[in-house]
This record gives C-alpha cells, sequence and structure tokens, in this order.
C-alpha cells in the first residue's frame, strides 16, 4: 500500500509520461500531415484514424466503427513512446463522447481552421459532385458545432498560416517538457486533519510547477481584501467630508 505523498507522485510521473494530444480538422490529409511532423519531433505514438480505417473521410464511416477503431490503436501504443497524437478524431459528438465516456482525456487538442469553400474544392477534388461537396460542407459545419459545445475551452484553434500552426503546436508542446506550468494542469484535492501541514505538498508542488492552494491562504487574502476594502471606504469617507 503506497503513503499519499507516494501515490500523489507516482500519478503525476503517470501523467507525466502519458501525453495525449488531438489534431482535429476536417481535411484528413492536413491533420495527417500535421500530425505525423508532432509525433517524429516529440517521440510520440501516431494514431491516424483515416488512414487505419484506409478511408479519406471518416465522416462517411459508422461511427460504432470509428471508435472501435480508434480504441484498439490506444490499446496497442508501445511504451516506448512519450505519448500519443491522435490525427482526425473525434470528428463529431457521437466521437466526442466516446472519448469522454473512455477517459481518453487529452492534454491539448488543437483544432484546424475550417474554411466553407476549401472544403468544398477539397471534396471535389476527391471525387465528388458540387452539389454533394456543399451536402458535406453543411454537415462538417453542423458536427463543428456540436464539438465546440462539447469541447468548449479546450482546443487550441489555430491560424490559417500553416508555419504558424507549426510553431505555435511545437512551442506549446514544448513548454510540458521544460516542466513549467502545464497549460491543462492537473487539480488535486488533498484532505487532512486540521492539526497536520502537508509540508510534503510544497516540494512535490514546487518539482511539478503546480500551484499550492490552501483554505487557510485563501481566507487570509479574503481577509486582507475586506481589510483594504474597508480601509479604501474609510479613506473616501474622510475625504468627502
Amino acid at each position: 500500500m503506497h503513503l499519499p505523498t507516494e501515490y500523489l507522485i507516482e500519478h503525476l510521473e503517470d501523467s507525466k509520461r502519458k501525453r495525449l494530444i488531438y489534431i482535429m480538422g476536417f481535411q484528413s490529409q492536413q491533420c495527417s500531415e500535421m500530425s505525423s511532423n508532432v509525433a517524429n519531433k516529440f517521440n510520440f505514438k501516431l494514431i491516424d484514424v483515416a488512414a487505419l480505417l484506409k478511408c479519406k473521410d471518416i465522416g462517411t464511416v459508422a461511427d460504432d466503427k470509428v471508435n472501435q477503431t480508434f480504441k484498439e490503436a490506444m490499446a496497442k501504443v508501445e511504451s516506448v513512446y512519450k505519448g500519443v497524437v491522435v490525427s482526425g478524431y473525434p470528428n463529431n459528438l457521437i466521437q466526442a463522447n466516446f472519448m469522454q465516456q473512455n477517459a481518453f482525456l487529452p492534454e491539448r487538442v488543437f483544432m484546424l481552421p475550417f474554411d466553407g469553400e476549401q472544403m468544398e474544392n477539397y471534396y471535389v477534388g476527391n471525387g465528388h459532385t458540387a452539389a454533394e461537396a456543399k451536402l458535406l460542407v453543411v454537415r462538417d459545419q453542423l458536427n463543428l458545432k456540436e464539438l465546440k459545445e462539447v469541447l468548449k475551452e479546450l482546443p487550441d484553434w489555430l491560424p490559417v498560416d500553416t508555419d504558424r500552426q507549426t510553431d505555435i503546436v511545437n512551442t506549446t508542446l514544448k513548454v510540458r517538457d521544460k516542466k513549467v506550468t502545464p497549460l491543462e494542469a492537473p487539480r488535486i484535492l488533498v484532505l487532512h486533519p486540521p492539526y497536520l501541514r502537508p509540508f510534503a505538498l510544497e516540494g512535490i508542488c514546487e518539482r511539478y510547477c503546480l500551484n499550492l492552494v490552501t483554505l487557510e491562504s485563501s481566507f487570509l487574502k479574503l481577509k486582507n481584501r475586506k481589510q483594504d476594502y474597508e480601509k479604501y471606504v474609510r479613506k473616501n469617507e474622510y475625504l468627502s467630508n
């Protein structure tokens, strides 16, 4: 049985090893290229769902099959990799819910820009008629709207400029390697008797670049704010008289 501090350290170290990055977008080729570059640069396992399904548009494949393909690929990730980068998944609300329900929770999500006209040309270039391409763009727009609602503030929305896209992704992912505070920091609640001060937590927070927030410090800040406010009120009352 682990001591609490040992368990906490083990959890943080384990989270550090298993980085999970999603690069999302509706152009499978663009997602694949970006994801492949990230995988090579950071020694991540690449899971390209479209390539595994041997298709250019996973929106044409049944969600159950897409989800199962993704889950099986995640189960086969070798331990030698520092993390996993997933390309072009999730593609819609059903897939996003599957991702969450199965605890495939990301450290970061990067969303490639969506341009309706560009997507129409992309679909026409892949053998669809102009009318079919328009319908596919409408489908993608609806899926994007639902993904925004379920992912909320999580995604980093990348600019149109491809060079800037690469710079932003690489710079963001380097942050954690340099042991500075991660942009999606873990939130850990530690309960202890009031007469015990968890000194070990201070060292753990310093080591893993976490902010230590205690009830004592929070109440002290509130007290100081109240005192500052009372001084401000008294000062204004004095000046008004």
